[in-house]
């Protein structure tokens, strides 16, 4: 899948390899969000403006949460070869002002609502979640009330979604058996390994994924030679069970639509995480400016690479 490969590259060269992938994204409906797969966070404020009835961007969210788009674009902000950080930015600020839009504290769980009714029913505007298969994405589209929309995060490029590596894998300059670690690791990305059952999200082997695609249309023949859909599984939308049938040509499009939007690898650091979250809650509770809690951030997280590098 050259999408993933392009997105796992450093410079002109690749240093790791995943048999398979699943994509970090944001869903909402379409005929509020649009049918694109990227937006700006103007265009988020701006649909914000349009629908006054979204009382939620997302369910249930706290600033804290809203803060985890920062593992979108950890990447944007710090350059781990050069040690520059650059979390004063104006992109930052209007990242922490995003986050200050929403609740500092988590609802109490007797009162919090189920997240696809709210999606459902306009009252939110979008959710964050995985998309790990086609049947995924069906169950989705049907938990939603059907045509939506994995548009991502909302980020100055307009592309906000990123591939999520389950299990990726390196070789050590140093390694003494590099033939033996070779022959491991391509085992691992032949068509007959990601074909298999174990497989639970989307193969990198485009073989493998091409078998996946004719796999989520596949239809059954009846004795008389006649086609006939035989429902994959099911979903309890309302309290009704809804069966879900093969996919349709515009379900895998859409897919693979989202999948050639994506240029990037989820980059995570827990020790960052942990210093932007402990930062922010000044700026939450209205003891500093956003600019004086970046420059804070700045300091520490600048301070923080360097000693790892």
């Amino acid at each position: 899948m050259p999408e993933v490969l392009g997105a796992l590259e450093t410079g002109d060269s690749l240093y790791q390899i995943a048999p398979g992938f699943i994509i970090y994204t944001v869903v909402g409906k379409k005929d509020i969000v649009g049918n694109r797969t990227g937006w700006t966070f103007d265009e988020m404020i701006q649909l914000l403006e349009q629908n006054p009835e979204i009382t939620q961007i997302i369910p249930n969210a706290t600033a804290d949460d809203a803060l985890s788009i920062l593992i979108m674009k950890l990447d944007d902000y710090v350059n781990w070869q050069t040690g520059e950080c650059s979390f004063t930015d104006e992109s930052f600020i209007k990242l922490l002002e995003f986050a200050n839009r929403f609740p500092k504290n988590a609802p109490d769980p007797a009162y919090m609502e189920d997240n696809y009714q709210m999606i459902k029913d306009g009252r939110a505007l979008v959710d964050i979640t995985t998309l790990s298969s086609f049947y995924n994405y069906q169950l989705f589209n049907a938990s939603y009330g059907g045509d939506i929309s994995f548009i991502g995060y909302p980020s100055d490029s307009g592309n906000g979604s990123a591939f999520y590596l389950a299990s990726s894998i390196s070789m050590f300059s140093k390694c003494e058996h590099k033939d033996a670690a070779w022959k491991f690791i391509r085992s691992l990305l032949t068509e007959k390994y990601q074909s298999s059952d174990d497989m639970w999200m989307f193969p990198i082997n485009k073989a493998a994924f091409e078998k996946q695609i004719h796999d989520a249309k596949e239809t059954a023949v009846d004795e008389n030679g006649e086609v006939v859909e035989v429902a994959k599984g099911n979903a309890l939308v309302d309290g009704q069970i809804i069966e879900i049938y093969a996919a349709t040509q515009e379900d895998i499009d859409q897919v693979t639509a989202l999948i050639g939007s994506i240029d990037k690898v989820l980059a995570y650091d827990r020790e960052i995480m942990g210093i932007i979250s402990e930062e922010s809650q000044a700026y939450f509770n209205g003891q500093k400016s956003a600019k004086d809690t970046a420059t804070i951030m700045q300091q520490r997280v600048s301070t923080y690479v360097n000693e790892q590098r």
